[in-house]
């Protein structure tokens, strides 16, 4: 017979066992998450890439909206691919090739974002050149009369370059040069998703110290956001942006036009 120390103890098990099944629950959610967060790191530096070939490098034959406008987007396109760059190769380096993920590794991912973070500024400066970049995009629409078919073989030439990993997500892709041009936008306000989804996963009950980390770098995600949300709206960044770009410009070439006699 089974006396009531038994039941306890046999309770106790049982406990333990849902317990364990989701602790490792969570753990299979951790790893996918993570694995979401490398998948598509390299998918958008990707994109960035393409976008560099194609607002930067095809339309330099054409008239730009203003004066340094282009060579300031290939400025800060190239620094945020540096740093994504440099992102996906220490966060690969963190995630082990197994089918759960040690509790431990969201917290060594988050500390390689805390200690970039400093960096995301970048996307304050794209956010503030956005509505400009799409005025530009426009202007250079208008000058192209074959530019519906340019749009078109754009969306062919993403298409090849395409990774084999996201062979299964081409057909969902926008690849016009305006769809191009918001993905910075859209990327940095991913993180904060993907990072809320690591702290939901990742409780104190089986890490405080992860989920402090995970925390921590949620809200300064979450604050760089909203930031990088008002610069696209700021008129006074943007024209303080414009009048930057316009004294380099003056510094390299001191016969231009300036802006203020068009």
């Amino acid at each position: 017979m089974c006396g009531p120390r038994a039941s306890e103890e046999s309770g106790m098990v049982e406990r333990g066992e849902i317990m364990d099944a989701a602790a490792l629950e969570r753990s299979v959610q951790r790893r996918r998450i993570l694995e979401e967060l490398l998948s598509t790191e390299e998918g958008y530096i990707g994109d960035v890439r393409f976008l560099v070939n194609v607002y930067v490098t095809i339309l330099a034959s054409l008239p730009a909206v203003c004066m340094g406008l282009r060579a300031s987007i290939n400025q800060n396109l190239a620094d945020i691919i540096e740093l994504h760059e440099e992102i996906l190769g220490e966060v690969q380096r963190l995630i082990p090739h197994s089918e759960y993920t040690q509790v431990e590794t969201p917290a060594q991912v988050a500390k390689v974002f805390a200690k970039k973070m400093n960096r995301f500024f970048i996307y304050k400066e794209y956010g503030a050149k956005y509505e400009m970049m799409i005025k530009d995009v426009s202007s250079a629409g208008q000058a192209m009369p074959q530019w519906d078919s340019y749009q078109k073989g754009l969306e062919v030439l993403a298409s090849i370059l395409s990774s084999d990993k996201s062979a299964k997500d081409k057909s969902k892709k926008a690849l016009t040069i305006g769809d191009l041009l918001v993905k910075p936008i859209q990327r940095v306000c991913r993180y904060p998703l993907l990072f809320a989804e690591l702290l939901k996963h990742t409780p104190v009950s089986d890490c405080p110290n992860s989920h402090m980390e995970l925390d921590s770098v949620l809200t300064r995600l979450r604050e760089a956001t909203a930031e990088i949300n008002r610069a696209t709206n700021d008129g006074t960044m943007k024209l303080t942006l414009e009048k930057t770009w316009l004294l380099q410009d003056r510094l390299v070439f001191p016969n231009k036009v300036s802006l203020e006699s068009v």
